[in-house]
Formats: C-alpha cells, structure tokens, sequence
C-alpha cells in the first residue's frame, strides 16, 4: 500500500508537481516596496487615511465627517514619505491649521504640548501684535490655563485677561506691569507712580487692577489698614 498522496491540483485543474513555491520573503517585498509596513511612520499615514477616509472609523466624525481630507499625493505612502521623512520618537502627525486638509504644506510632526496648543478647542488671543493660545499665554506669564479662562468669562479687558496672577509673590513673576500706565482725571501716570502718590502698595493697586476692578474704583477706593493688600469684591 503506497503512502503518496496523490499530488494536488492549482485552481485550473493542472498539477503542483514541479512547481517552486514561492519565496514568502520576496512576496512581502513586493506588497510593501517600502519595506516599513506596521513601522511608526507607517501607523501615521494609515491612521491619518483611516480617520479622513474611512467611515466606520471611530475618529472619523472630527475628521472626514467635518471635510478634513488627505491630499491626492498622500494617497501615497511612498509620497508621504518623501514629505515628511521618518517619525521623530515622541511626536505624532499634525496639522498647523486643524480645519486645512493633510497635505506637505500643512503638516508637521508634534508633540504632544505642540498638539494641545492646536486642538480644534484652543482659543487664540492677540495682545500688542503678539498672537498666543490660552496655555501659551499662561506659561508666558505664570499662571494656570483656569485662570485665563476664568477671567474671559468674567469679561475682562485682554490686557488684564494676561496680567499675572497678584500675590505676595508678585515680583517673582514676569512682567508685574508696575510701568503700566493709568489714565484718570486726565492724569496719567504708572502704577508705581499713582500708589506711591496715593500712599498705598503697588501690589495693592495691581492686585486691584488684576482682579478686575476699574482704574477709578482702583484708585478711589478706600484702603482697609488691616490687610496687607486690598480685598477683591
């Protein structure tokens, strides 16, 4: 009794017997002529066509379902390769305007900070020509993104929305505005100038200012002697 098993045949009814498989490694090769398949960089550029292109994504909504889309060259892993190089550990793929499209002149790789700052949610506020989102601003001068926000919704002035935060560690903090100008009474002069002529602290008149008092209240308002600096109401 033979042991052979009877040869197969190919899906056209013709025999295997003689024919070489093929090389697995070299197949590969040739699906993936980058040869960086499931690499990091590779994992961006799916995930950027999964979210812009593909329905059942779950990020698909905030991405193509608000028009956001990849550009013809893109398509491409190849092409998006040869824009943007390989992924610096640490960084993912943004956009520096979050409603553009992906595409070589719109994109950047980021960290996670850079990513923050340019979420569809960050605000933007410009003061004096200088242009910062909300956690910008708060690194810039000292204080928690909270309080930014806290203070928009109050209705501050922009000017008093990035003053610092005013304590007793005042002078430790950047820019404490004591050569801010105040105008009153057609009188204008710093705020060093106007405590020093009021007979008051100048951190109690900032911390005034700061908590957003107006410049009258601020200087008229008589000083309580039993704090070291003036209560906000």
């Amino acid at each position: 009794m033979s042991l052979l098993k009877p040869a197969r045949n190919n899906s056209r009814g013709k025999s295997n017997i003689g024919r070489k498989r093929p090389d697995l490694s070299e197949r590969n090769r040739l699906n993936a002529k980058h040869r960086m398949t499931h690499s990091t960089t590779w994992k961006s550029w799916k995930s950027m066509r999964d979210r812009c292109l593909r329905k059942t994504d779950k990020d698909y909504k905030n991405y193509g379902g608000r028009g956001i889309n990849v550009c013809a060259e893109w398509l491409s892993f190849e092409q998006f390769y040869k824009d943007m190089g390989d992924r610096p550990q640490g960084k993912t793929l943004g956009r520096k305007d979050n409603n553009g499209d992906y595409c070589k002149e719109n994109c950047r790789w980021e960290s996670s900070s850079e990513q923050l700052n340019n979420r569809r949610v960050s605000r933007y506020i410009e003061h004096n020509g200088e242009k910062k989102t909300i956690a910008e601003w708060a690194k810039a001068i000292g204080v928690s993104r909270q309080t930014i926000r806290y203070r928009l919704e109050a209705g501050w002035k922009t000017e008093d929305v990035i003053s610092p935060v005013v304590d007793g560690g005042i002078n430790r903090l950047p820019g404490n505005n004591f050569n801010r100008y105040l105008e009153f009474e057609g009188k204008k002069m710093t705020v060093a100038q106007w405590a020093r002529e009021l007979g008051m602290r100048k951190t109690t008149l900032l911390s005034r200012l700061s908590s957003g008092w107006s410049i009258q209240k601020a200087l008229t308002e008589k000083i309580d002697r039993r704090y070291s600096h003036a209560k906000a109401s």
